[in-house]
């Protein structure tokens, strides 16, 4: 392909889009820490924090683990949240990418075509059906908030997936067969592709037109980009990418099971890097961005680094999980385009 040059007096034949806020409205979040953490729970939260502040738009659940059904179960069948299980998805690649590009599958509904197929020898038509899917276009300005439940589980399916379709076959030479089935072990490459993979989903997923774009993972413990220190971080499959995921999304949320200084068992969600408890010289990493001059502000807020957040009480009007957080850091952000609007007038003044 030939890229278009400029030429002295000529304007440059391409055709290049003005800015549209629509375009990084998906701010994307990451709460990520053990299984059982309350990860879910946090997510549900969210969903109904992003719902009522819409004025009743909804929240769309992408879910690569099971239990997201249980938990979400409430606000699908109240029609607050649509969603999507990849668990038993039978392309869960090509899947995950139109998704995270803002293809939405309308559950349950199909188109059928007709194909040509070889039977006995024979040419025959058969009639085949594929799924419908709603276009960006279609649904952009009717939903709040993605959120993406499971980010290591999808990478593992979509790791298995890659295995049981033999796409590396050089690298998967070694395998057997049982009862008919055949069995192979996942090569490095595959391991490789769902790691830049995962990457990409985040990216891509980040410009979706809502308001929130959040993530759930499990952790990791694995090395940095130069192979020599210990980094512990969200997880995708393996250790060689725990480094990457943080540098694409803008809250990083880790949440770590402590004893407080009463003894008791709580669930603590950090906002800055801490240490592990088994090895004080390596960190959890975690991190809120902020425009600078609400820094301070928000070190005000969380002295320690931490919060622990609430449980919803039986009708959802308590301010639980993340609300308090997000309600927060809402306010620091207006607070700053305030002071950033006052310093452009100042400016004007003095011209």
């Amino acid at each position: 392909m030939e890229l278009p040059v400029a030429k002295k007096g000529q304007d440059l034949d391409i055709e290049i889009s003005a800015s549209d806020i629509n375009l990084c409205q998906g701010r994307t979040s990451m709460d990520y820490g053990d299984s059982g953490d309350g990860k879910s729970t946090r997510a549900h939260s969210l969903a109904r924090y992003y719902f009522q502040k819409s004025g009743g738009k909804k929240v769309r659940l992408v879910a690569a683990e099971d239990s997201s059904k249980n938990v979400f179960a409430d606000l699908i069948e109240a029609g607050i949240v649509e969603a999507v299980f990849m668990t038993d998805s039978g392309s869960p690649l090509i899947t995950m990418e139109r998704i995270t590009e803002g293809w939405w599958p309308l559950v349950g509904e199909y188109e059928l075509y007709d194909k040509d197929e070889k039977i006995d020898g024979k040419t025959v038509k058969t009639q085949k059906r594929r799924q419908k899917w709603q276009s960006r276009e279609d649904w952009e300005g009717s939903v709040s908030a993605y959120i993406f439940e499971g980010l290591t589980t999808t990478c593992e399916i979509i790791k298995d997936y890659l295995t049981a379709t033999n796409r590396f076959p050089r690298e998967q030479s070694d395998g057997f067969t049982e009862g008919g089935r055949t069995f192979m072990a996942a090569s490095q490459t595959a391991y490789g592709f769902t790691q830049v993979e995962g990457i990409k989903l985040i990216k891509t997923a980040g410009m979706l037109p809502v308001e929130r774009v959040h993530w759930s993972a499990h952790e990791a413990k694995g090395k940095d980009d130069f192979g020599k220190e210990a980094i512990r971080g969200p997880k995708l499959v393996g250790g060689a990418a725990t480094d990457q995921v943080r540098k694409y999304v803008g809250i990083l949320l880790h949440a770590d099971r402590v004893k407080n200084e009463k003894g008791t068992e709580e669930i603590r969600v950090y906002v800055t890097n801490h240490p592990d408890s088994s090895n004080s010289a390596i960190s959890w990493k975690a991190k809120v961005t902020i425009p600078p001059g609400k820094a301070q502000a928000l070190i005000d807020l969380y002295p320690k680094g931490y919060f622990v957040p609430t449980l919803p009480n039986a009708d959802y009007t308590n301010d639980d999980g993340l609300i308090p957080f997000f309600k927060a850091l809402e306010k620091l952000e207006a607070e700053a385009s305030t002071a950033a609007s006052s310093l452009l007038n100042r400016v004007r003044q003095q011209s």
